[in-house]
């Protein structure tokens, strides 16, 4: 997970005002009638998907994969018709008043976004899930303050939220804080959970990257003795370590965070610095 900035999608003036239109219209009529006036409209919030996988470069939003665990999703973050309460035990009405709000939505891929049961009889995806800590309020009209909610699954749009993972040498992703840090490493524990961030597929592609960038590290470390003894072959060799280093790291790739975890661990300072 990598941070979005959502205050750069590019929208028009014609799609706010449409969205406003059909959120007025959706609080003048019945609450039994709501969900399906949603998603009679779904068209609207769908034209926004090339705008939302421009912005993360055709990455799903949570998981940072671009095609190995499925077709991407136009994601309403606070779920728009219903919320499932936990273990899938009956369920509360939806953030209704956000279905056409550019801002709760997120680019998912399938895997993230729908329910899966895994092997182990688990299941698992986002779907109509939106956890709250325990003790939080959740809001239950456009008049409540949704900032006063604490939410377990993370945000790729909260600066904060993504450096809550951290991804480890065996490719499985992990909370950045420890048991004893409270509802960060809370969070973090439910948001893997919730969205199965270590399934087979993911981990084994992180696992790639991982040992790619072990190698990559382990040559710049090679090549920096050479080049700090003047050599410049060891010179040329440790730049275009750097280069193919940072560019792992861009947005644009995928799995950067896991990139960008690999070296920030790693033993060498001039690793760190770059990372």
């Amino acid at each position: 997970m990598i941070y979005i900035d959502i205050s750069e999608l590019q929208i028009s003036e014609d799609w706010k005002r449409e969205a406003r239109q059909l959120t007025e219209q959706l609080a003048r009529i019945p609450e039994d009638q709501r969900s399906a006036f949603i998603n009679q409209n779904s068209r609207v919030w769908q034209r926004l998907k090339p705008e939302l996988e421009r912005l993360s470069h055709n990455k799903c939003w949570y998981c940072e994969t671009k095609n190995i665990r499925a077709d991407s999703h136009v994601d309403h973050h606070r779920p728009k018709n219903k919320v499932k309460n936990e273990n899938h035990v009956g369920e509360t009405e939806g953030y209704w008043w956000l279905a056409f709000n550019y801002k709760n939505l997120r680019l998912a891929c399938s895997y993230c976004n729908c329910l899966h049961t895994g092997a182990d009889n688990i299941t698992r995806g986002k779907s109509d899930r939106f956890p709250l800590l325990s003790g939080s309020c959740r809001a239950s009209s456009p008049d409540s303050n949704i900032d006063d909610e604490v939410p377990l699954l993370l945000d790729p749009t909260n600066r904060s939220d993504p450096s809550m993972l951290w991804f480890i040498d065996d490719g499985r992703a992990s909370p950045s804080f420890s048991e004893d840090d409270g509802v960060p490493y809370l969070r973090a524990v439910s948001t893997i959970d919730i969205l199965n961030l270590n399934d087979v597929k993911i981990v084994e592609e992180r696992k790639k990257l991982l040992n790619h960038c072990m190698q990559l590290i382990e040559r710049g470390d090679r090549a920096f003795e050479q080049y700090k003894n003047g050599s410049p072959t060891g010179k040329k060799e440790f730049e275009m370590i750097i280069l193919e280093m940072n560019e792992l790291t861009q947005p644009h790739s995928e799995f950067s965070a896991t990139a960008r975890a690999c070296f920030r661990g790693s033993s060498s300072k001039w690793v760190r610095e770059i990372a």
